[in-house]
């Protein structure tokens, strides 16, 4: 079985890294983007079987990307993110997160 792939979206470097070198030591396939722009291309050629998306990105937002994504592949998304606020975190499974992480 060919190893599981994905792809992390944040526009924190630091995040970004950690996630990486954590997950590329368990033999993932990984990817990352740092806008929605580039996750969304990445996305498309990459087809990841998870995608770990920020909430809070410079050119859009995470919950529509979520939405987006889901829409073209049903993929497992995690949000990883600062927003703990309760509004947040349904507004995330709405949009169709698997999980929700602050």
């Amino acid at each position: 079985m060919a190893d599981a792939k994905i792809l992390v979206v944040d526009d924190e470097p630091a995040i970004r890294n950690l996630i990486h070198r954590f997950l590329a030591k368990q033999d993932y396939q990984m990817e990352s983007a740092e806008d929605g722009k580039t996750a969304l291309a990445i996305f498309e050629q990459f087809n990841p079987d998870l995608v770990i998306l920020d909430v809070n990105l410079p050119d859009a937002n995470g919950y529509d990307l979520c939405k987006e994504m889901q829409s073209r592949t049903g993929v497992f998304v995690l949000m990883l993110t600062s927003r703990t606020d309760e509004a947040d975190k349904i507004r995330g499974f709405h949009t169709g997160a698997d999980d929700y992480i602050t």
